[in-house]
């Protein structure tokens, strides 16, 4: 469940259709912390995150209550750190390159219970034995990782206007390299921090000024994921795993932004609302051939991969050029407001930009 936050709010190394000037370089580094107890579902239903576990219960045919006989509860958290470093460079004042880190802490904790109604004591023993045992292994089934994600490396290039016109337009793409970790499939503690195979990427950004103070911008992504290879479980035996071959649906984040640029004395605030929406199809993955033990059949689409969120994200930044700091820091809070196969996160995010070299127009 955590990969569908590996595309969250810092997902780029450039927000805006602005160039940092021939020359200037500029690190940002942004820092999240929050999570959720909620969960959407396949057909978008808000529900509590720990039916996500009881769920997986019933697909291998243990039932989560019977009448008079029992009933299986499950509480989950999910908690996610999250802590990104950028690089760009500005070549040319039309032209920059960068590069985009990120690290993350995955902890999901669960707490499952079982409740015995009258009935129980009529049910077989190997039944009350295989129901015992999913519970307590569903309660000691706590999925954490912390490492380093996919390494993206990119371009922006500037095809209208320039930093002082009321209308931008810029460019770019990049490749994201499979530098995150993979979860093992026989660890169900494990978390994945990367998809596992070469990602290339496509942006658009484009800012336009309505007044002097007041901006949109707009920027558009999609990632076209490449096929990969990576272990996984067989199907006859959950103990066994070996390697599949697999493609992720391609994934699009659209982000809209209005912003207005004020001032008090030396103050310069920039707040700013954002709404971000996030989607990504279906994976495919190579299916399991019974006979020959092993994963060499054709890919086909697996159902509940896809995954989709809409987020709102206000923010107020302070430019601290006035006082001799070449810096911006920015302060957002990020609420999901629905989604599909994700968890309902609500994200603090604080963003520091340094200036090297002169700053930003």
């Amino acid at each position: 469940m955590a990969v569908v936050s590996l595309g969250g709010a810092c997902e780029s190394w450039a927000l805006s259709a602005k160039l940092l000037p021939k020359g200037v370089s500029r690190v940002r580094i942004f820092e999240n912390v929050g999570g959720g107890d909620q969960w959407f579902s396949d057909s978008q239903e808000r529900q509590p995150l720990g039916q996500v576990g009881l769920d997986k219960l019933k697909a291998k045919g243990i039932p989560t209550a019977v009448t008079n006989g029992y009933s299986i509860d499950n509480q989950a958290r999910y908690r996610l750190g999250r802590t990104d470093v950028t690089l760009d460079h500005g070549v040319t004042d039309d032209l920059s390159l960068g590069l985009w880190w990120p690290f993350f802490s995955h902890d999901t904790r669960q707490s499952a219970s079982l409740s015995q109604g009258a009935g129980w004591s009529s049910l077989g023993t190997v039944q009350k034995t295989t129901i015992a045992r999913a519970v307590a292994t569903l309660d000691d089934t706590d999925p954490k990782h912390s490492s380093i994600g996919d390494l993206f490396i990119g371009f922006k290039n500037r095809v209208t206007g320039t930093n002082k016109d009321p209308f931008r337009l810029a460019l770019g793409g990049g490749v994201r390299i499979p530098t995150g970790h993979v979860a093992d499939p026989l660890n169900a503690d494990d978390v994945s921090t990367g998809d596992g195979q070469w990602d290339l990427g496509l942006d658009t950004w484009t800012d336009y000024q309505l007044t002097d103070r007041f901006f949109i911008i707009s920027r558009p992504r999609h990632d076209y994921g490449l096929a990969a290879h990576r272990s996984a479980a067989f199907p006859t035996n959950a103990a066994q795993a070996g390697k599949q071959k697999f493609q992720p649906g391609m994934a699009h984040h659209l982000e809209l932004v209005p912003q207005y640029r004020g001032s008090l004395g030396k103050w310069d605030f920039l707040p700013e609302v954002g709404l971000l929406y996030d989607i990504q199809n279906k994976e495919k993955r190579q299916s399991f051939d019974t006979t020959a033990g092993e994963f060499s059949g054709s890919m086909a689409s697996v159902a509940a991969t896809d995954w989709q969120r809409w987020m709102i994200k206000p923010s107020m930044g302070i430019r601290l050029f006035q006082f001799g700091i070449p810096a911006d820091i920015y302060l957002s809070y990020n609420h999901t407001l629905t989604g599909k196969n994700t968890v309902d996160l609500d994200l603090v995010e604080l963003r520091m930009d340094f200036f090297f070299n002169g700053k930003e127009d």
